[in-house]
């Protein structure tokens, strides 16, 4: 799964601009909270929104429902949440993201080795609430895992590479699904500290420090 990512600039450590936009940095973005992704635009060129993380469906009656903050490659077919959306398709960017040893329960940062941004394949939904109030959100799609995370969880966020992004945002089903599956190219982890990951709040660079006492 995916429940926690960062987004900023791995040189600057500040703010990372993409597509003309500013986007403020995050190191401890959690579901719910508003998130940049990239979606087709009206012109049909690559457009930064912002959406809640944690797909709505249509049929949601308010926003009480749980958070749909990750969505099974091999679960979408058919799905009542994700299904209706297989046509909105979105990346979402990150510098890296976190994830738990599903035994030990230690946080690990887990980054692309080559590159300071990358981008996750996504879903995206306008939910129209009773009262007419209108609100994107979207969803992380997760894959098995690569030799990088097997050891500790049993999935991974799907990563896009540069020359199949348009592919996932254009193509039809068949052939942007072919594009979720475990990401090959090399990754790199590292324990960090619970006490600053676990707590949401907690939005610094801290969050990122190696933890070397385990």
């Amino acid at each position: 799964m995916c429940g926690r990512y960062v987004i900023y600039d791995r040189l600057t450590q500040g703010n990372v601009v993409l597509l003309g936009h500013d986007i403020p940095t995050n190191f401890n973005v959690a579901p719910t909270t508003e998130i940049p992704i990239i979606r087709r635009g009206a012109d049909h060129t690559q457009e930064l929104y912002t959406a809640r993380w944690g797909l709505i469906p249509n049929w949601a009656k308010d926003l009480k429902i749980p958070p749909f903050f990750n969505a099974r490659a091999d679960k979408l077919v058919g799905n009542k949440v994700f299904w209706p959306c297989i046509q909105q398709r979105c990346l979402i960017p990150m510098a890296g993201f976190y994830e738990w040893d599903q035994t030990s329960k230690q946080p690990y940062f887990i980054q692309v080795s080559d590159e300071a941004l990358f981008y996750t394949a996504g879903l995206w939904n306008r939910w129209c609430a009773p009262d007419g109030q209108q609100l994107d959100s979207a969803t992380i799609i997760t894959t098995d895992p690569n030799d990088t995370l097997a050891d500790i969880h049993h999935r991974m966020p799907v990563i896009v590479d540069a020359e199949y992004r348009d592919t996932w945002l254009d193509a039809e089903f068949t052939t942007a699904h072919s594009l979720l599956k475990p990401y090959t190219r090399p990754m790199h982890k590292y324990p960090v500290n619970s006490k600053h990951v676990n707590n949401v709040r907690n939005n610094s660079i801290q969050c990122l420090e190696i933890m070397h006492n385990r």
